[in-house]
């Protein structure tokens, strides 16, 4: 008897620590809630960051390109170092000018045109990282509330673990019960305390991974505040793609449309050579007298060097709207996919909370009741707990399941996850 109260005692004292372990979880600092996670990790993420410096280099690329043609001075000496009547600089004419490369084919606004487009797509694209930034931090919030609802579970397992034993320990106290069952007693309450240390080190697994989708070093929030019972309602399928339309990655293949289109005008434009005029005044030797210079120039054969250019530009062009159609076909396949799965997980869902967890929260009231008064044996009683914590944990990763297909489908839609959706 000595040896099962010691063996009881240390039992004891690993529950209770496993127990003040995974509280302490909840002491590290302010609660947090899923709208609060996602803002931080668009407040501080730095692809979000980096996207914001890539469009900034962008605008000046654009201003670049949108700038005219500048004035060249061209400054020209002749007839100098030579022999005879021009050695050294006796003979020398100087030529002061200026010239200016003259673009034809509207090409100055062509370029500011390619610049504009690529703005456009940078600041599409920088959506996009918004909505993959804020879906990542969602799935690593849900992914940590989920783990924190099933170390509530296991303690809870631990702490029914716990009474029973308390109830055999009486029992045999009195001769009513065998060392045997005490025995059986204490396993039970040593593998549930085992149970909440897994789950203890799950749970700060998941909060670390978090922390990470949030941008921090180590987790700065405690609890995590959330209801992974409240499953947002679904549309209809067909509203559902008709919202297709404002996926990012779709509108990023539009607006390369109206990049590829940009650089297709450029192309042509190609075709027109620009000129090169020049002017200046000229100081001949000798009398020492001034005169005009002017200067024309012109590329020959531009049309023919441009043609490959242009080529290349149209089919670029043209395999857009191919990769968009396939591209919004494999979206609504997905789109499908996740509509019937959704459905299905939360048809499961209702079943187990609606139906199964009321039969085992009863038939574990009868069972203890039966114990109490020594009709039921305590494996029987044992068995109708566990069957009652897994199905509550069933029924938690059924609404994980369901808030991590959810959040995927606000990614495919183009939503930014957690903008007035549940938890």
């Amino acid at each position: 008897m000595n040896i099962m109260t010691s063996c009881a005692r240390s039992l004891a004292a690993v529950a209770v620590f496993a127990a003040s372990t995974a509280a302490a979880y909840a002491a590290d600092g302010p609660p947090l809630r899923l709208e609060q996670a996602i803002e931080r990790a668009l407040t501080a993420h730095p692809a979000l960051r980096r996207s914001e410096l890539a469009q900034a280099a962008s605008r000046g690329e654009r201003d670049l390109l949108a700038q005219a043609t500048p004035w060249e001075l061209n400054v020209e000496v002749e007839n100098i170092a030579g022999t005879g009547n021009v050695s050294g600089i006796s003979g020398a004419e100087t030529t002061l000018g200026f010239s200016k490369v003259v673009e034809r084919g509207n090409k100055r606004d062509r370029r500011t045109a390619l610049g504009d487009a690529n703005v456009g797509l940078l600041a599409i694209r920088d959506q996009s990282i918004r909505i993959e930034v804020a879906g990542n931090a969602a799935k690593a919030f849900i992914a940590a509330l989920a783990e924190q609802r099933r170390l509530e579970i296991v303690e809870a397992g631990r702490m029914q673990a716990e009474s029973i034993r308390d109830q055999v320990t009486r029992r045999v106290d009195v001769g009513r019960a065998a060392e045997a069952e005490l025995a059986t007693a204490e396993i039970a309450l040593a593998r549930a305390g085992a149970a909440v240390r897994r789950s203890a080190a799950t749970q700060s697994k998941k909060r670390r991974q978090l922390a990470t989708a949030l941008a921090e070093d180590t987790p700065s929030f405690g609890q995590l505040l959330g209801d992974l019972d409240a499953m947002p309602r679904l549309g209809e399928l067909a509203a559902l793609r008709w919202r297709l339309d404002t996926n990012p990655e779709l509108a990023a293949l539009t607006q390369e449309q109206t990049v590829l289109s940009a650089e297709l005008d450029l192309a042509r434009a190609s075709q027109h050579p620009d000129l090169t005029l020049g002017a200046g005044v000229r100081q001949l030797a000798g009398p020492d007298d001034t005169a005009l210079v002017v200067s024309f120039s012109m590329p020959l054969g531009q049309k023919r060097r441009a043609s490959p250019r242009i080529d290349a530009a149209r089919s670029r062009q043209q395999s857009v709207p191919l990769m968009r159609a396939q591209r919004k076909r494999e979206l609504a396949t997905e789109l499908f996919s996740l509509d019937s799965d959704l459905r299905a997980v939360a048809d499961e869902y209702r079943l187990l909370t609606e139906n199964v967890l009321p039969i085992a929260e009863k038939a574990v009231r009868l069972y203890q009741s039966g114990f109490d008064r020594g009709r039921y044996a305590l494996f029987e009683l044992s068995a109708a707990q566990r069957t009652l914590l897994e199905v509550r944990s069933d029924a938690v990763d059924v609404a994980e399941r369901y808030q991590m297909l959810y959040i995927t489908l606000q990614t495919v839609l183009g939503e930014v996850p957690g903008q007035g959706a549940n938890p």
